[in-house]
């Protein structure tokens, strides 16, 4: 059970590495290549959608991490309760909201399975499936952070 909690405390780190480097290495390769005057068109396309899973995967470890943008503006006013209880309510409208986004990720997805990449001939379902992930990561993230909070509430503590 260590090891799954471990995976799964993980997987966006990994992810985004993983995709990160290939973007990377997808890029350097283009690059070196150019210079012996063979090109290489897939590494365009593969570093392309590489890009799209590291952005996925880190929003989801933003969400993990609590790192996304956040405007104080109402809270700054509240102290305590009022200010836990007005965070309980954006925590539940940011679950909705990636509630929402997975659901019509996985709505999309079976759509992609027809279309391929021109270059590399794979399914779109490989890169739509980075909506996929991020989305429901974001959205257990999310979901703990609002079990956190509400049990914060019930124990009458403070962050």
């Amino acid at each position: 059970m260590k090891i799954l909690k471990y995976c799964f405390n993980h997987i966006e780190i990994w992810v985004s590495q993983l995709f990160f480097c290939t973007m990377c290495l997808a890029v350097a390769f283009q690059l070196f290549s150019r210079f012996t005057g063979m090109t290489f068109i897939f590494t365009e396309e593969l570093a392309r959608y590489s890009y799209v899973w590291v952005v996925f995967a880190c929003i989801a470890l933003a969400e993990k991490q609590k790192a996304h943008f956040n405007v104080k503006a109402f809270t700054m006013f509240l102290k305590g309760r009022a200010e836990q209880v007005l965070e309980l309510i954006i925590d539940i409208t940011c679950l909705i909201i990636f509630s929402y986004l997975f659901y019509w990720s996985l709505l999309y997805w079976p759509f992609t399975h027809v279309i391929q990449t021109p270059a590399m001939r794979l399914p779109m379902t490989v890169v739509t499936t980075s909506l996929c992930f991020g989305f429901f990561m974001c959205f257990v993230r999310r979901l703990v952070h609002t079990v956190n909070r509400i049990k914060l509430l019930i124990k009458g503590g403070n962050k």
